[in-house]
């Protein structure tokens, strides 16, 4: 997961995985495409995505987040939220060094 900062490096590194896995272009793969219908992906191609999104990601995706993504920005969406909450979970812990200094 290092190196994403962004939602757009959540953006960039979804397409670049979409376009390995689908044999597409990255650039050629826009946030409105339907995954099923524009990127003829069928649903065991949506279960190994899946797993390779929450492998890259580091992230764990519901049932129902996955029925809720038909489109490439919607997988980035939830892929980004996971990331901020994951982060503000992060921060929100008490560092040894915090003790100290309250």
């Amino acid at each position: 997961m290092s190196g994403i900062e962004t939602k757009n490096d959540v953006e960039e590194r979804v397409k670049r995985l979409l376009g390995e896995y689908l044999g597409i272009a990255p650039r050629q793969i826009a946030r409105e495409n339907d995954l099923l219908r524009d990127l003829s992906a069928d649903s065991l191609d949506s279960m190994e995505l899946r797993q390779q999104l929450e492998e890259a990601f580091e992230i764990e995706l519901t049932d129902s987040e996955q029925n809720s993504i038909p489109r490439v920005g919607d997988v980035i969406d939830v892929i980004w939220q996971h990331m901020e909450q994951k982060r503000s979970a992060g921060s929100s812990k008490t560092r040894p060094s915090d003790i100290g200094s309250r």
